[in-house]
């Protein structure tokens, strides 16, 4: 395929890619991944082909043998090859799993908005958490077991009941 013709196809499938795709492309992420997985090996002329087909790959315009026959015609051993295919491979795969500055933005704004809901909920309350504040408050007792009996009002001092007759005669009548 002629590099005019390829370049056609590279633009179409660019202008109809979805904006993150764009932006990978646009980017350094494609290069640095290069050299990142390739630091020595790849250089110069190699270096671009390998980036050129990685903005390819991320458009669906090329395939892996494409990028194989492309080395082997550069007079690469087969070793090389399938080294720098793997490579490839793991940028291609880094590079679509990882989030753009954007997408990082947003995912770190929707994660303080979150938190700040969150942290405006009242906390739940545990029995554990109740026996832990109650540990570190002083007993507080208003009276003792005699002071609340002798406070128990009788029966006989309360103007309603002291006229009434019981109901029943024995407890079995009850």
């Amino acid at each position: 395929m002629s590099r005019l013709t390829k370049w056609e196809q590279f633009q179409a499938a660019y202008q109809s890619a979805d904006e993150r795709t764009r932006k990978l492309i646009d980017s350094n992420v494609i290069p640095d991944c290069i050299d990142k997985k390739l630091p020595d090996e790849a250089d110069g002329e190699l270096r671009q082909d390998l980036v050129v087909f990685l903005g390819y790959r991320l458009l669906n315009i090329s395939d892996y043998a494409a990028l194989q026959s492309h080395l082997q015609g550069l007079g690469l051993p087969q070793e090389s090859v399938t080294h720098f295919v793997s490579a490839v491979n793991d940028c291609l795969t880094e590079i679509s799993t990882t989030p753009t500055p954007e997408a990082k933005e947003e995912i770190a704004a929707e994660i303080a908005k979150t938190e700040a809901a969150l942290s405006s909920i009242q906390k739940v309350r545990t029995m554990e958490g109740d026996m832990q504040a109650a540990e570190n408050e002083p007993v507080v007792r208003a009276a003792g077991q005699d002071e609340l009996l002798q406070k128990r009002p009788q029966v006989a001092d309360t103007p309603e009941y002291a006229t009434e007759e019981p109901r029943w005669e024995s407890d079995k009548q009850q």
